[in-house]
């Protein structure tokens, strides 16, 4: 079964027309894959940076309801200032033990954080959606 928007098409011409470009494809990757093995570039790691949780942890200690009813405002405008301003309000309390860049990181984890435990929790978006 192909599923599409192709109303003029069977589904045995849908299905041909996929083959056939996945296979027409396969040139294009082999030449690719013979390139990148005669440049050599040798693979590198990547590491994930980490949170910093016992920071998020504070952060939400001191802001976390504020920062949840902000993410209520349903008017963009006056929402974001609002979140600025906990942001500000966040660095200027943690600030102290804390470098400012790893605060407003661990306040961006927790804008993340709250948004994404809403939507998975079935409520709707901050726009309606």
């Amino acid at each position: 079964m192909v599923e599409s928007e192709a109303d003029e098409l069977s589904e045995d011409q849908m299905l041909g027309a996929v083959l056939f470009g996945h296979q027409e494809m396969q040139v294009a990757i082999k030449a690719i894959s013979e390139l990148a093995s005669e440049v050599g570039n040798a693979t590198w790691e990547f590491d994930t940076p980490t949170e910093n949780e016992s920071l998020v942890e504070s952060v939400l200690e001191t802001l976390g309801d504020e920062l949840g009813e902000a993410y209520r405002v349903t008017d963009k405008k006056a929402r974001l200032h609002q979140v600025h301003e906990l942001r500000e309000q966040a660095i200027a309390k943690l600030e102290g033990d804390n470098d400012s860049k790893d605060v407003a990181n661990a306040f961006s984890a927790l804008e993340k954080k709250i948004v994404r435990e809403r939507v998975l929790s079935g409520e709707p978006r901050i726009d309606g959606r």
